[in-house]
Parts: structure tokens; C-alpha cells; sequence
């Protein structure tokens, strides 16, 4: 009889020294759970605003296109979608500089890059690989005179 309480005495010690692992699996199990969401957000984010800066360039584009358009006002329309979406700093450039100096059926387009930096979800950056910079170009050909 004495073993047998003896056996069940150190089973209980034992079940009673492993409560403490359980909590830390949980506890490491919670965080690699948080960070692959997070990740999720962040890279969601960027796909996001890489599409919007993409409609952004699309909008510019098509200002450049049409006759008339010139190089203030297709800047102007791209600062005005950048700005609707939240984004400042960006770099806007116009190939060619004028649109209106470009001739009927050339194209005209419309590049446009921005720091990620300024514009991240939640700054994981040092835990992800995340691009430092999102760029959008579009092209669209100048409208004939009519």
C-alpha cells in the first residue's frame, strides 16, 4: 500500500508542476497568433493603399490625356486624390513634364511614389518584411484634337 500512495503522491506533484508550461505555452501560442494577424493587417494595408495610389495615378492620367489638360492641373487633381486618401509627401512625376506640349495618340503618364513609412498600419516594419516605398504609374494616350 505504502508504494502505491507513494505513486499517486508523485503523480500529483508532477500534474501540480506542469500547470506553470501550460500557461506559457498559451501565453507564446497568443502572441505568434497576434503577430500573424497583425502581419495580415499590415500587409492588407499596403495592398490597399497600393490599389488606391494606383486609381490615383489612373485619375491623373486621364486628366493629362484629355486636350487642354496641362501639367497644374493634373498635379492638382493627383494632390486631391492623394489627399483624400490621407497621404502627403508623395512624389508626383509627369512623362512628358507638360502634357499639352504632347502630341495627339503619344502616351502621358503619370508616376507616383510614396514613403511607406508615412503611411503604415502599425509600424511593423522591423518585425516583417515590408516595402519601403508603394509606387503607381498609369498611362493613358492623348485624346486627337476634335
Amino acid at each position: 500500500m505504502t508504494s502505491v500512495r507513494a505513486t499517486t503522491a508523485r503523480l500529483r506533484r508532477l500534474g501540480r508542476s506542469n500547470r506553470g508550461v501550460e500557461s506559457v505555452e498559451l501565453a507564446v501560442t497568443f502572441l505568434l497568433v497576434a503577430l500573424i494577424l497583425f502581419a495580415g493587417l499590415e500587409l492588407g494595408w499596403a495592398m490597399n493603399q497600393s490599389s488606391s495610389l494606383r486609381h490615383v495615378a489612373r485619375v491623373g492620367a486621364r486628366e493629362a490625356s484629355l486636350q487642354g489638360g496641362n501639367a497644374a492641373q493634373v498635379i492638382a487633381r493627383v494632390q486631391q486624390g492623394l489627399e483624400e486618401l490621407g497621404i502627403r509627401g508623395a512624389n508626383v512625376l509627369l512623362v512628358p513634364a507638360d502634357p499639352a506640349a504632347a502630341a495627339p495618340g503619344s502616351p502621358v503618364e503619370v508616376r507616383i511614389d510614396v514613403n511607406y513609412e508615412s503611411i503604415q498600419l502599425l509600424g511593423l516594419d522591423s518585425l516583417m518584411p515590408l516595402p519601403s516605398s508603394l509606387k503607381a504609374r498609369a498611362s493613358m494616350a492623348k485624346e486627337p484634337v476634335r
